[in-house]
């Protein structure tokens, strides 16, 4: 509170300074200078902003300028010769260049004999104030004006027009026709791109800065681009666009959370390699909080639950624009936090000078199953040589007069041949007086699941004037998932506003507030409160239809209809008795105010806010698994995270060849985590959920933290002759989870960028050429109370738990070296380009969690140990094949690959465990990488071939190593069309190589579900293709007959049998939009007016028998690639999305 009291009074004394200086006039003195650079000072000096075309200047002589005390006028006037006029409106001065002579102007001005009009707008039907107009024939231009309207007066004739705006592709259309007295329209719709001088991209701590001065690697990804085919998840947009971003989910849910990471693993603790997200300034980390005691994804105390995070709850489309810092280099400005990289999430605001109008926008969504698992239908449940009085296999649901009971949930029953056994009888809810058919119910699993639906309507009021502007957006979301009686409700609400109190101060705040309701989100995980659990053994026999009643007859809300498993619960009674609710509540935020306090020194200050708070509740009836009596818990969540900064600018010139930034700031980030668990065990009333009703008092168990980081930090940049740049900076933070003797760390970074393009004449194709080079050292913190011995509040009264891990009260925080170099090059006019870069860490100290020896009194202990390094390549092209008036064709390819490598594992260690998922886990070794996956294996002799005994796979009898999750490589294609008013999108991404682990599928064939267990079920018996033991230790082929059953069984005990080549290609996003006729959208009184049909995930071709290739799975709090467990089905996407401005 202190920094933040001590905050406000600076600003006060700031603004209170800046008011002093209100009202001053211009002083300039330069001499042997662009004009370029006095309309830059005149911008410092006076807040005034300029439009003109970027090439105006081209041939511009050098001017000498000395004023003082002037007024803007009187310096442009100083400025300008007669080539140039300009006009001035609301602080905006437009800049056009003259007519060659005033002969030939008025020569012109009497054949003016028809008019050109139109306006400008970008991909997204934003007016573009500004743009430059010009009729190539005549040299003759124009500029836009804040409504992106522009009027030439022309002689008849025919002309091409060229539009052009910065950051956008130029508009070209040629065969205008003009005629006497006629008024001819020509509207360009500009699209979003690149331009190798001037695109400005959002950097750390929100600076803004020109592309060609960054000296590090970087990505942007635009609104456009996002949400080409729009989802619930914001992040979905970035897949296959971004250059060595990864994104791991489970498939866990509607909500489906994920984690975001930047150019491989470099941290062996779990959980430790996330990139900082930072929205509209606010940092926000992917922290995920685990239901309960942190339940794994295998047979935990509950089904593990995904709630979401706080990166879940942003809508896509209030999303402007996402910048991907990919390495400490780029992030460096923002501290430990970063260590990872950084993704800087700029929202939408309203636009200066627009007028007020109001958006419609609404979206409906509908998933559909894909890629089922390979389930087999032509074997029944039962047990496998289950013979009649015949000598024929049967099936008898209980003791019939065909033989013992073999209702097992094991599907090594009968064959599908039409006969007749004693099955379950739905009505009775026994076993039928007369033998039915024999037959697969092949859509069983099928019919359980529905068609998915979302709707998304938003309502959005945006607008401005010449001294701010604002948006204001209110969406509503309901879902209705895959599952019966799951999904959520979502109100949100943004705004964004900025406001200049006067020509020096600038206040602006942004605001997102969203509300997340959900009557029951489901389980996932090997657990037998999981629906993905009860489908690992749902019968081939056994008709889904016959679980919907859910209550045995007769004991309603007592006990569950459950005829065929004690393994899993009935799937109606986990949808719609042991249930999940959730109320979510996140209010994010900031307040900032930017003042300029002389001509070259700014001022930021800021203030943000991120608080997330849930109600959790755990419905569990009578007859639940795990709780006969019924159960109720409830979670109480709530994170809140504030940060105060300021930051100070200082930009001058040396001389007319150098000019530098000095930037320099502090911030302050208080951080309170509060997590309280109420539960009872044995319901009094069933069906009753409330602490009140149980047996005994609620258990009441508490895990808070909190956590405070103090930081200083600085950057000075130098640039000459906007030809080469060099940024230096320095950040130290003081960390509140270090002991002191070890919580303040200093990192610097250095970077430089050369524009080889300015700095050498380069062959006439050349557009541009850039080279960069830099290195930089952050630093990552530990988790809160892992320095000191702290307890922890037991479930009794009057008592504390000690903790269980072994503190350290000398722990350092863990240092990331890294460097990269790079190269960006433009060909052809900026039609070809690619974007190259090699990068290098390596990443020491690693704060780890070791087993103990429990005579110690600690069953675990903390150390520093370890040094992962990564290394890759990054490659992003670019090229536009078509550029056409009325066609273009823009293709993006990005590329990239990761070595990982562990140099070092300290403190006597041979391997750490990094994640286990049931029979897999990833192990770390010195030599290996952070992504192995070890397991047992089948075990082999020395030629490789596999070894039985007594007909059965033998396995290693410890966890060996089986392979890599990483891939070889990873890449996507988007391919983007433009057809006058129309334009078609598609992605395809994928990746070569690595290994994923399946529980899901070594489960079900365990008990034979799946058609790889087909095998060997006629012949009763397999023979498996290896090798047996003799007596005497040498090796004879394999001859001995193992039951089917048995050899299956065995078989996918082993964590080998689950693992699959991970490679795939999928049909990520297609989309097509048309926007319609002006004239139509005028007639119901719209502005704009469009209309997107789009699908996501439509297609996988791969070689893995389950659900997602690319799945991992959500294991307690953290996300782990690569080893999927029991998750939710995977979806194709298909939606349509109609837009409206008024």
């Amino acid at each position: 509170m202190r920094v933040i009291k001590a905050t406000m009074i600076l600003l006060t004394c700031f603004i209170m300074q800046a008011y002093a200086t209100y009202g001053q006039r211009l002083t300039i003195k330069k001499e042997n200078t662009s004009i370029s650079d006095v309309l830059r000072e005149i911008r410092n000096q006076s807040g005034y902003d300029f439009f003109y075309d970027a090439n105006i200047f081209n041939d511009a002589k050098k001017i000498n300028i000395d004023v003082e005390n002037a007024d803007i006028n009187e310096v442009l006037d100083k400025s300008f010769d007669d080539d140039y006029t300009y006009t001035i409106e609301d602080k905006i001065v437009t800049i056009r260049r003259n007519i060659s002579s005033n002969a030939n102007t008025t020569t012109q001005r009497t054949q003016q004999n028809g008019r050109l009009i139109g306006k400008v707008t970008s991909s997204s039907a934003i007016a573009l104030a500004g743009a430059t107009v010009e009729v190539l024939e005549l040299n003759r231009t124009t500029m836009t004006d804040a409504q992106g309207n522009f009027t030439l007066d022309v002689p008849a004739g025919t002309y091409s027009l060229k539009v052009t705006y910065l950051g956008h592709e130029n508009f070209e259309r040629s065969a205008i026709a003009i005629t006497n007295g006629s008024t001819v329209t020509v509207n360009a719709m500009l699209i979003e791109g690149s331009s190798a001088m001037q695109e400005v991209v959002v950097t750390a701590l929100g600076i803004t800065r020109e592309e060609k001065e960054i000296g590090y690697a970087q990505q942007t990804i635009n609104a456009e681009q996002l949400s080409t085919a729009p989802s619930t998840s914001w992040s979905e947009g970035l897949k296959g666009k971004v250059a060595g971003l990864n994104i791991i989910n489970g498939n866990t849910g509607p909500i489906n959370s994920q984690a975001i990471q930047l150019r491989g693993t470099t941290s062996l603790a779990a959980g430790g390699n996330n990139a900082l997200i930072v929205i509209d300034g606010v940092p926000m980390n992917q922290e995920t909080t685990a239901y309960g005691n942190n339940v794994g994804a295998a047979y935990g105390t509950e089904a593990p639950v995904d709630y979401g995070n706080a990166i879940s709850e942003l809508r896509q489309d209030d999303i402007e624009s996402v910048s991907v810092l990919k390495g400490p280099s780029a992030a460096a400005l923002y501290g430990s936090r970063a260590a990872n990289g950084a993704v800087i999430i700029t929202t939408k605001s309203g636009k200066k000078n627009q007028k007020m109008g109001i958006g419609f926008n609404s979206t409906a969504l509908f998933d559909h199953i894909i890629n089922w698992p390979n389930y087999q239908y032509e074997y029944g449940g039962g047990r496998l040589n289950a013979l009649d009085a015949n000598g024929e296999p049967y099936y008898s649901w209980g003791n019939s007069e065909d033989g013992p009971h073999t209702n097992t949930p094991a599907a090594w029953g009968p064959k599908f041949e039409g006969q007749q056994f004693y099955q379950y009888d739905p009505k009775t809810q026994t076993m039928g007086t007369e033998r039915t058919t024999w037959k697969p119910y092949k859509d069983n699993m099928k019919d359980f699941y529905r068609t998915g639906m979302t709707f998304e309507n938003s309502l959005t009021l945006q607008g401005g004037d010449d001294k701010g502007s604002m948006r204001l957006n209110l969406s509503r979301t309901d879902n209705e998932y895959i599952a019966p009686n799951t999904g959520y409700k979502r109100n949100s609400v943004s705004f964004n506003g900025n406001y200049d109190i006067t020509n020096r101060i600038k206040l602006s705040s942004t605001i997102n507030f969203n509300n997340r309701t959900s009557d029951n989100l489901p389980g996932f995980g090997m657990s037998n409160g999981s629906l993905g659990y009860f489908m690992m053994f749902l019968l081939p026999n056994v008709d889904i239809n016959w679980y919907k009643p859910i209550w045995q007859t007769g004991k309603e809300n007592v006990s569950q209809l459950n005829p065929f498993s004690d393994w899993s619960s009935n799937p109606y009674f986990l949808m719609y008795v042991d249930t999940n609710p959730l109320n979510s509540n996140q209010l994010v935020g900031n307040v900032r105010a930017d003042i300029k306090l002389t001509n070259k020194l700014d001022l930021m200050g800021r203030l943000s806010y991120n608080s997330l708070s849930q109600l959790r509740e755990t419905q569990r009836g009578y007859s639940s698994k795990k709780h006969a009596r019924g159960y109720y818990g409830r979670q109480d969540v709530s994170s809140q995270e504030i940060n105060a900064d300021f930051l100070l600018t200082y930009k001058d010139r040396i001389s007319d060849d150098f000019d530098y930034t000095v930037v320099g700031g502090a911030s302050k980030m208080t951080y309170d985590h509060r997590n309280v668990m109420s539960s009872i065990d044995a319901l009094i009333v069933p069906g009753v959920y409330t602490l009140a009703n149980g047996v005994n008092n609620p258990l009441v168990r508490t895990n808070d933290a909190k956590k405070q980081i103090n930081s200083l930090y600085g950057m000075f940049t130098l640039g000459w002759r906007s030809s080469i740049y060099l940024d230096i900076t320095g950040r130290n933070d003081w960390s509140s989870t270090l002991p002191k003797n070890n919580n303040s760390y200093f990192y610097p970074s250095v970077s430089s960028s050369f524009i080889v393009s300015e700095l050498f004449n380069l062959p006439e194709p050349i557009s541009f050429l850039k080279y960069r080079l830099s290195y930089a050292k952050v630093g990552s913190d530990a988790n809160p109370y892992q320095t000191s011995k702290y307890y922890s509040q037991s479930g009794f009264a009057s008592s504390a738990v000690m903790p269980s891990s072994m503190f350290n009260a000398d722990l350092k925080p863990e240092i990331t070296s890294s460097w990269e170099t790079g190269f960006d090059i433009r060909l052809l006019n900026n039609r070809l380009s690619l974007d190259a870069t090699y990068y290098m860490s390596s990443t020491e100290n690693q704060i780890l969690s070791l087993p103990n020896d429990i005579v110690t009194g600690y069953s675990s202990r903390i150390i520093n140990a370890g040094e992962v390094q990564n290394k890759g390549v990054e490659l992003v092209l670019n090229a536009k094949p078509i550029v056409k008036p009325d066609f273009d064709w823009n293709v993006m390819l990005n590329w990239s690959t990761n070595e990982n490598e562990i140099m070092e594992l300290n403190d006597n260690l041979e391997k750490q465990t990094l994640s286990t998922v049931w029979q897999a886990s990833l192990i770390g070794t010195v030599g290996g990488r952070t992504t192995d996956l070890w397991g047992p294996k089948f075990l082999r002799d020395d030629a490789g071939n596999q070894v039985f005994e007594n007909g059965i796979p033998v396995r290693t009898s410890t966890s060996e190593y089986i392979g890599n999750i990483a891939p070889d490589w990873k890449a996507g294609l988007t391919n983007t069309l433009r057809y006058k008013d129309f334009r078609l999108s598609f992605t395809l991404d994928g990746q070569y190589g690595g290994l994923i682990y399946s529980g899901t599928y070594n489960r079900s064939s365990w008990d034979g579900f799946t058609t790889n267990t087909i095998p060997g079920r006629e012949e009763g018996f397999i023979i498996g293709e290896g090798v047996m033991r003799n007596t005497d230790g040498s090796y004879s082929p394999n001859t001995v007959k193992a039951a089917t059953n048995s050899y299956w069984s065995q078989y996918h005990q082993i964590a080998e049998a689950g693992v699959f080549d991970a490679s795939f290609i999928k049909v990520r996003d297609v989309s097509v939009t048309y926007n319609l006729p002006q004239k139509f959208a005028k007639s119901i009184y719209a502005n704009n007016l469009s209309l997107t049909v789009f699908g996501r995930n439509l297609a996988v071709f791969d070689k893995f028998p389950f659900w997602d290739p690319e799945g991992g799975t959500m294991n307690g709090t953290n996300f782990v690639q690569g080893l999927e467990m029991a998750p939710m089905p995977y979806t194709a996407t298909y939606g349509l999305t109609l837009k409206a401005d008024f």
